[in-house]
């Protein structure tokens, strides 16, 4: 395996044109702020006991684990309905199963950057993508730019959405996740739970290539329904799901080894959006900079909507205080 990977080959191509200004996302965890929309009712009744949790700095997966330490479960018996962002304030359910038992006893649960919000009991697990999508309240700071052609951005996206891309924190810091997915692809041993991160940055990559490639078919003088479809969707690599479904052929070669690979490792192909139209977008200069709030469905990136309207440097350009959410 010959690829080779660098940040900026993350800087993929925007749908309406050249950035309109600069700034920076999450100077502080607080300017990131996402609350998980659940999208279904609690039925108060069942194996399972919902924990509503605020968490400031802390990432979903190491909480899950704290979770289930906490209550002696298995990691497995802990659900949650998707990962949210580590450097920023994020409120979102877990489910823990407690079959048969009395309400546990949480109060001596302390987990850093934690906080306890509410317990209800259910009668399902929380599985990956069961919610209904999330709202985001984002802080842009250092703002640069004319503010008649970001608001005039800003309305273009609200009318017309953003491509779906996968945001650069699926990559990893330096685009260390495809380095190893690389790796794995030509025969390095992983762990197997790294394995699922690489294979997921792997597909993601291709996903991010194939909507970049539509992009640039795309004047951006003529983004309009008939030349942009968000809603149309196309696959991500893997096996087909049935006979009749053909994946597109890839290229360069690296990239074509790289769908055997995920074959190889038994991914299943899946399809997604190739653009999101947010919901709800509102937008508000401040002394601070932009203040933007949204709603987006699951597995949509809030960073790939501001790419889409600026250059930003983000929480992972610099280093962050998990205490503080502060720079160091």
């Amino acid at each position: 395996m010959s690829a080779v990977f660098e940040s900026k080959q993350l800087d993929f191509p925007r749908l309406h044109g050249p950035a309109v200004g600069a700034g920076i996302l999450r100077q502080s965890w607080k300017d990131f702020v996402v609350e998980e929309q659940l999208g279904f009712e609690l039925t108060g009744a069942g194996e399972h006991v919902y924990l509503k949790i605020r968490k400031c700095g802390a990432n979903t997966g190491w909480v899950s684990d704290r979770l289930a330490e906490f209550l002696e479960l298995r990691y497995f018996d802990v659900g949650y309905a998707g990962k949210k962002d580590r450097h920023a304030v994020t409120t979102q359910w877990f489910s823990c199963w407690l079959p048969g038992l009395q309400e546990p006893d949480l109060s001596g649960l302390n987990i850093e950057g934690v906080e306890l919000l509410d317990v209800v009991r259910h009668e399902r697990k929380l599985r990956i993508g069961a919610h209904s999508g999330n709202r985001f309240r984002l802080q842009v700071t250092n703002l640069s730019g004319d503010q008649a052609m970001i608001e005039a951005r800003l309305d273009a996206i609200r009318k017309t959405g953003f491509p779906n891309y996968f945001g650069k924190q699926r990559f990893g810091i330096d685009c260390n996740n495809l380095k190893h997915a690389s790796m794995m692809f030509a025969g390095t041993k992983f762990a197997r739970k790294k394995r699922g991160i690489y294979l997921s940055a792997a597909r993601s990559w291709l996903f991010n290539q194939q909507v970049a490639a539509m992009i640039d078919a795309v004047s951006a003088k003529t983004v309009d329904e008939d030349s942009w479809k968000p809603d149309e969707k196309l696959w991500l690599y893997g096996l087909s799901p049935h006979r009749d479904i053909t994946i597109p052929p890839l290229s360069p070669s690296d990239f074509e080894q790289w769908g055997k690979g995920l074959e190889e490792f038994k991914v299943k192909a899946s399809e997604r959006q190739i653009g999101i139209v947010p919901t709800d977008l509102k937008w508000t200069f401040n002394d601070d900079g932009l203040l933007l709030s949204f709603d987006l469905p699951p597995g949509a990136y809030a960073t790939s909507l501001v790419q889409e309207l600026i250059q930003f440097s983000d929480a992972d350009d610099f280093g962050f205080d998990s205490r503080s959410g502060e720079k160091h």
